[in-house]
C-alpha cells in the first residue's frame, strides 16, 4: 500500500477533525475553524526563523514576516511609550513626552464636602506635577456659591510653605448693576492682602435664601511674580465677571471688575503655594468650584 486515504482523523476517544481537500499555499498553516474542520489559513508564516525578539507583522497581502525592529527583552514601566532607538535599529521603551501646555483642574462639590468656611487650596492637592514655577495662570469657575449666611469672597495667597499671605496693598474697580440701578466704584483691602468678590457693598445671598442663593462667575488671577524691582512687587491681581443674588433684590446684581495696584504701594508676595478660598459668613455647603491652572508650555 502507497497510501492511505481519509476524509477524517480523530484521536481514540478525542474530537474528529475534517481534512481540507485541496493542498494550501507555501508556508501556509494548518487551522482549525473551531467545530472540527481543518483548512490551511491564507497567511503565510515565514520560510526561516527571526532573530531574537523581533515580532511577526504582515505585509497586508497575506505574508507573515519578522518585523527588522526587534522589541525590548523586558516589560517597561508604567507610563512609557515604544518608540525607535537612536540607530533605528529596534524599538525601546522611552518617557512619554511632556505636552507642550496642558491645565490641571479640580472641582469643587459645595454640597458634599464637609462644611467650612475656608478652603486652602494648594498647587499640589490639585496635581503633583503642578510647580509654581510653570503656572502660567488661574482660573476659578464659580456655579451658584453659597454659604450658611450671607457672605463676600475673599482670596488670599499662600506662601511656599503654605502660610497665609495677609498683608500688604491690592486695590479694585468695579462697575455693573445692581437691582435695577447702576453700579461703580473703587476698593482697597486696607493692607490685609485678600481679594474681595464682590466689590460692590451687596453681600452674596445664603443657601435657601427666599430671593435665591449664590454666586455664579470666573475670576482669572495671577499668582506669580517675576523680575525685580517694581517689574515684581507691583505684580498680581485679578479680572472677574460675577453674577449673584442679594437677599432683599428682586432681580440679580452683576459686576465686572478687577483687582490690581493700589497706588505705589507693594502688592502682596507670590501665591507659590496655592490659595485660600473663603466666606467671610457661614461655612460653604451649596454650589460648586471648579480651579483650573493652566500651565506654560513645554
Amino acid at each position: 500500500m502507497s497510501k492511505i486515504i481519509v476524509d477524517q482523523i480523530a484521536k481514540n476517544g478525542g474530537t474528529t477533525f475534517t481534512l481540507p481537500s485541496t493542498d494550501g499555499g507555501a508556508n501556509a498553516p494548518l487551522v482549525t475553524n473551531g467545530s472540527g474542520t481543518l483548512a490551511y489559513s491564507p497567511l503565510q508564516l515565514p520560510a526561516a526563523d527571526g532573530t531574537a525578539n523581533k515580532p511577526i507583522t504582515t505585509d497586508g497581502s497575506g505574508q507573515l514576516q519578522f518585523n527588522p525592529n526587534a522589541l525590548p527583552a523586558t516589560i517597561g514601566l508604567a507610563g512609557q511609550q515604544l518608540a525607535v532607538n537612536t540607530g533605528a535599529t529596534a524599538l525601546e521603551y522611552v518617557s512619554a513626552p511632556t505636552p507642550n501646555s496642558s491645565t490641571y483642574s479640580k472641582t469643587y462639590d459645595f454640597k458634599t464636602l464637609s462644611a467650612t468656611g475656608t478652603y486652602d487650596i494648594t498647587w499640589a492637592s490639585i496635581n503633583s506635577d503642578i510647580t509654581y514655577e510653570k503656572i502660567a495662570g488661574v482660573r476659578l469657575s464659580m456655579y451658584e456659591v453659597s454659604s450658611t449666611s450671607s457672605f463676600y469672597i475673599y482670596i488670599y495667597g499662600l506662601s511656599s510653605s503654605n502660610s497665609l499671605l495677609s498683608n500688604s496693598y491690592l486695590g479694585g474697580t468695579y462697575t455693573g448693576r445692581y437691582n435695577q440701578n447702576n453700579m461703580s466704584g473703587t476698593l482697597d483691602n486696607s493692607a490685609n492682602g485678600w481679594m474681595r468678590f464682590p466689590l460692590y457693598g451687596n453681600p452674596i445671598a445664603e443657601t435657601n435664601s427666599s430671593y435665591g442663593q449664590g454666586i455664579t462667575g470666573q475670576i482669572m488671577f495671577i499668582p506669580w511674580r517675576e523680575g525685580s524691582s517694581h517689574e515684581s512687587e507691583k505684580g498680581g491681581g485679578a479680572h472677574h465677571n460675577v453674577m449673584w443674588q442679594h437677599s432683599s433684590h428682586s432681580y440679580p446684581n452683576v459686576e465686572h471688575g478687577g483687582w490690581n495696584n493700589y497706588g505705589s504701594n507693594p502688592a502682596p508676595n507670590a501665591m507659590e503655594g496655592g490659595f485660600r478660598f473663603y466666606a467671610t459668613s457661614g461655612n460653604f455647603n451649596h454650589g460648586r468650584l471648579v480651579v483650573e491652572v493652566q500651565m506654560e508650555e513645554g
